[in-house]
């Protein structure tokens, strides 16, 4: 127990470090660097692996438990985004006549295909976001 008490006083001591790391990147010019998220789903393989090297080799099982149902909860929420995404595009963002119905039936009808299948087909399709209109513009057209 004592190795899983070191990773949480290091992790502890790392928030403050991403915080700053990324109001540091807040004030740069030229882009954002990763929020704090990201360094907190980076250090779950540690934080797991000290798991279970601290724990006995019977209390394993409940680690892999919270894992698989973790895996689960991320595929549930990324299966909603996507629904979410193909239902906020309008019929004219796609390239064909029923392409929206067709991409909604592929989601909901096979999962797992559907959605690696939109998500590839949006970054190649969607590549850039679109340029932002702002009041300015507006009132001088």
């Amino acid at each position: 127990m004592p190795a899983f008490f070191v990773l949480f006083v290091v992790g502890l001591m790392m928030i403050p470090a991403a915080l700053f790391v990324r109001h540091r990147a807040r004030l740069a010019p030229v882009g954002v660097g990763p929020s704090p998220w990201v360094y907190a789903v980076a250090s779950l393989p540690a934080l797991l692996f000290f798991l279970m090297l601290a724990s006995g080799p019977d209390s394993v099982y409940p680690v892999f438990f919270l894992l698989v149902l973790g895996s689960i909860a991320l595929c549930f929420y990324v299966w909603i985004r996507e629904i979410v995404n193909v239902m906020g595009l309008s019929d004219d963002a796609f390239p064909g006549r029923n392409d929206k119905v067709l991409w909604l039936a592929l989601i909901v009808l096979l999962p797992p295909v559907g959605v690696t299948a939109f998500c590839i087909f949006r970054r190649a399709y969607w590549p850039v976001g679109k340029p932002v209109v702002d009041s300015v513009t507006r009132e001088l057209a």
